[in-house]
């Protein structure tokens, strides 16, 4: 099976999911800006695209765990179970 990844963007950069459990925010200049993981996929999962705001990068694990990240460093505001 091939990975398929999904991208958003804004005038932050991209914010890059897919069939990996890593979420990876890469600037407009094509440096990585921060990574994060969340726990393990199964196989046959993949992670929504990233929502955004303003300030805040919206993750959402298949399983319904909810991580909201601060869209300039990568930060976790809070975390939703």
């Amino acid at each position: 099976a091939s990975d398929v990844y999904k991208r958003q963007s804004d005038d932050t950069g991209f914010y890059v999911t897919g069939q990996s459990p890593w979420v990876v925010a890469i600037g407009l200049n094509g440096e990585t800006r921060w990574r994060f993981r969340f726990r393990d996929l199964k196989d046959d999962q993949s992670l929504l695209p990233v929502l955004l705001d303003e300030s805040s990068a919206y993750l959402v694990h298949p399983n319904g765990e909810i991580v909201c990240l601060n869209k300039a460093d990568g930060s976790i505001r809070w975390v939703l179970e």
